[in-house]
């Protein structure tokens, strides 16, 4: 029984040991809506000018005011519009 239970703990042991030494390849996503780019090598960048503006009809000049946000899908961010939501740009 003993015998079993060092056993138990010596897999434990290494198992904990293993699954803190191993580096994570994937990065954090970010969903910046202000479209700056962070830094590619620590970041997963969402979003960007080009992809807030295709969210928008291409009769839409960007800049513009007066239109709310459509529906959209940025990586695992979605989002539904249809109310007084907006984006501000510069």
């Amino acid at each position: 029984m003993m015998k079993r239970l060092h056993l138990l703990y010596l897999f434990l042991i290494i198992g904990g040991l293993m699954g803190y030494s191993q580096e994570s390849t994937d990065l954090p996503d970010v969903w910046d809506f202000g479209a700056t780019q962070l830094d590619e090598s620590q970041y997963d960048n969402q979003l960007s000018v080009e992809v807030i503006n295709s969210w928008y009809d291409e009769s839409i000049t960007p800049g513009t005011s007066g239109h709310t946000l459509p529906d959209f899908t940025a990586g695992d961010l979605s989002f539904t519009g249809g109310g007084s939501d907006r984006l501000r740009t510069s």
